[in-house]
C-alpha cells in the first residue's frame, strides 16, 4: 500500500511517499521551503498549496512539531 507522510517543520514542509509493509520503501521526496514569519498554520498552507497534486493521491500521515502538541496523561 503507498502511503504519503507529510512533516510541518519551522522552516519548510518535508513529504515523502513510499511503500508500507514488509518491504518498505521511499519512492519519492520532497522539500518545501515556507518565506516569512509569522503564523505557522498559514505558512504550512502557503507551503501545502505548493505540493503537487501527485502527492495527495495516497492517504497522507501528518507529523507536527512536538511543540504544538500537547498531551495529558491520567493515573
Amino acid at each position: 500500500m503507498s502511503r504519503t507522510v507529510i512533516v510541518f517543520k519551522e522552516d519548510c514542509i518535508l513529504a515523502a511517499a513510499g511503500r508500507e509493509g514488509r518491504y518498505p520503501g521511499i519512492e519519492k521526496v520532497e522539500q518545501i521551503r515556507l518565506s516569512g514569519t509569522g503564523d505557522a498554520f498559514a505558512r504550512w498552507q502557503e507551503g501545502l498549496s505548493k505540493l503537487p497534486k501527485s502527492w495527495r493521491s495516497a492517504p497522507v500521515r501528518l507529523v507536527l512539531p512536538v511543540n504544538l502538541c500537547s498531551a495529558r496523561v491520567l493515573k
